[in-house]
């Protein structure tokens, strides 16, 4: 079980890490991935193509994987 610091610590991390993405990929994660908006409804909501946000959220994904191996918050298998 985690503690209290190591989740603080861990918040603070990803904080950092998304902040080095573009506006638009911070938005695709938070949406998609952390409020779990499908993609349809992500692209209702922001408002933007489906397609353009099909396209855009592996991209931010990919981007996101790598600043996180950059920073060594994870490590290449």
């Amino acid at each position: 079980m985690s503690s209290f610091e190591d989740v603080v610590i861990f918040v603070h991390d990803m904080e950092t890490v998304l902040q080095r993405l573009n506006p638009f990929q911070q938005r695709l994660i938070a949406m998609n991935v952390l409020e779990e908006y499908s993609l349809r409804e992500v692209a209702r909501l922001l408002p933007c193509p489906l397609r353009t946000v099909e396209r855009e959220v592996p991209d931010a994904l990919d981007e996101l994987s790598r600043v996180l191996l950059r920073s060594g918050l994870i490590k290449q298998a």
